[in-house]
């Protein structure tokens, strides 16, 4: 009985220590997507819908939409409402 409970308990620990390495690749995963739109904004000079954005680059809607909230936070970009579509351009265009 007590061998199943320390292994139980083992197992626990270590999901949770995977899950915290997954947390920390998101992270990183966030700020690198974050420099791709930043370079590709400031290569369009222009205003670019998200959803352009993420066929553009590639990537998942929400992953461009992550990145956006990134640089937003660091009042980097512009974002603005045009019907039900958001709209993003670089701060200096």
């Amino acid at each position: 009985m007590r061998k199943s409970c320390c292994f139980l308990f083992l197992c626990y620990f270590f999901c949770i220590l995977r899950a915290n390495q997954n947390i920390y690749m998101e992270i990183e995963t966030v700020g690198e997507n974050a420099g791709k739109v930043w370079r590709n904004l400031n290569e369009n000079r222009g205003e670019i819908s998200i959803q352009e954005l993420s066929r553009k680059m590639n990537l998942s809607a929400i992953d461009v939409a992550i990145a956006i909230g990134w640089l937003s936070r660091e009042n980097n970009i512009n974002i603005q409402r045009k019907g039900h579509l958001l709209y993003v351009s670089h701060l200096g265009f």
